[in-house]
């Protein structure tokens, strides 16, 4: 499942390499055509798109809605798959097929996702202190008359033990939260739709949160005793600048990329260094 907004003749690629590698498999594509317009018509018949699509908002749970959307339409496909991966169109394969389908059959394992409590007492949290801010306070808007005398709001967020009774999370449904991009099998993706369409709390809080759909999917999975989880989404990704996207790769990382064991690498620029895509074709035998 790609979930895309921009770089149309990059994913237009990503699309033809995935055919290569994994034999012409079902394919749902959300874009963001408010954002970049994108022809359909361009790409081969295993590829649908999600219409209409939900406009998105970098960190907001319109991305959650359209992920989802993506998952739903992927689900109800007659050749719907036994295992979907979730792919961005800076994303690329760096594993050949054999070594990714090997590894999701002998994982014992319903979905691979990076993921973390999300808890004032775990050490990994006070590192991050964001996470906590981003998910365990309840905020609501203010509205009043400005110095102008227009309507203007501010929001209010309550401190943490004033938040708890308007959060949906307790002891036994936790916070969990990680990177974004996942793979699930079709156990997992029943759960997330499950509980998307039967226990709309979570949803209900998070519609008002920022960086949601690095939490959403994850307490859906994390909180679920029957599906297995890998804490492992198989990504290659360098968050070594410290800025809040990882860092574009070029051809000189395709060396780690294709050592590091993981199934896909992001993320990539197609315009800016075309030679890093090339040498991965080449290491998978696509040209």
């Amino acid at each position: 499942m790609l979930l895309t907004h921009n770089k149309p003749d990059q994913v237009r690629r990503l699309v033809h390499r995935l055919n290569a590698l994994y034999g012409n498999p079902p394919i749902v594509c959300h874009h963001d055509f408010g954002k970049c317009d994108l022809d359909p018509a361009g790409f081969p018949a295993n590829v649908h798109f999600v219409r209409p699509h939900v406009p998105t908002e970098w960190g907001r749970f319109s991305l959650v809605e359209a992920t989802l959307a993506g998952i739903r339409q992927l689900a109800a496909l007659a050749n719907a798959p036994e295992w979907f991966t979730l792919l961005s169109g800076v994303d690329y394969p760096c594993a050949p097929a054999a070594t990714v389908l090997a590894d999701l059959e002998t994982a014992a394992a319903d979905a691979f996702v990076q993921h973390h409590a999300v808890d004032p007492d775990d050490p990994f949290c006070r590192l991050q202190p964001a996470r906590l801010g981003r998910y365990l306070h309840h905020e609501f808007n203010v509205y009043y008359l400005n110095r102008r005398l227009r309507p203007s709001w501010r929001p209010i967020r309550l401190p943490r033990w004033l938040s708890r009774p308007f959060l949906p999370f307790a002891r036994r449904f936790r916070c969990f939260a990680g990177w974004q991009w996942f793979t699930a099998n079709r156990k997992a993706v029943r759960a997330i739709l499950d509980f998307h369409d039967t226990r709309p709390e979570l949803a209900r809080h998070y519609r008002k949160q920022w960086c949601t759909d690095e939490s959403y999917f994850h307490c859906i999975l994390g909180n679920d005793p029957t599906v297995r989880l890998v804490n492992d989404n198989k990504r290659y990704t360098d968050w070594m600048t410290g800025e809040p996207h990882p860092r574009t790769l070029g051809l000189a990382d395709v060396p780690r990329v294709l050592g590091s064991g993981c199934h896909f690498a992001r993320k990539f620029d197609a315009d800016r260094d075309p030679d890093a895509l090339d040498a991965l074709d080449r290491a998978l035998g696509l040209v």
